[in-house]
């Protein structure tokens, strides 16, 4: 069994699951520990997204989005508002221009739009709460 230490606590792979309830385990001194399962959708576990079709509407959760289309794209992103910390990774998989499109009059980096023109081009942006940031890109 693999651990981990993390704050003055021990992590075990398989407390890693993904879900709720309790893992009991042995401890040195013959006594058992109940240990709360880590929920992994609390950290944000990200999903992955395969776009061949759009326009297309992002749902309010964090997730990477590959967009493979055979022609001209727009991807919209839900509302900043209320989202802080609601992250996308979107990556082009094509050389067609993928234009990404906030919510009304919310911005992306102060633009309206950001577009992704190159094949394997990515944005990763997060909400602030009021308008999209960029956090990284290629």
């Amino acid at each position: 069994c693999k651990m981990k230490t993390f704050r003055r606590g021990l992590i075990y792979a398989e407390d890693l699951a993904v879900g709720s309830g309790t893992a009991s385990r042995g401890t040195s001194t013959g006594g058992t520990q109940t240990l709360s399962r880590i929920n992994l959708s609390t950290f944000g576990a990200w999903s992955v997204v395969s776009v061949t079709s759009t326009p297309y509407t992002l749902s309010a959760s964090s997730a990477t989005v590959l967009v493979n289309v055979s022609s001209a794209a727009t991807i919209n992103l839900p509302t900043a508002v209320g989202n802080s910390g609601l992250e996308y990774m979107i990556k082009n998989l094509t050389a067609n221009i993928v234009t990404i499109d906030a919510s009304g009059t919310q911005t992306i980096d102060g633009g309206l739009t950001y577009a992704l023109t190159m094949i394997n081009e990515y944005v990763r942006i997060i909400s602030d709460g009021s308008n999209w940031q960029i956090v990284g890109a290629s």
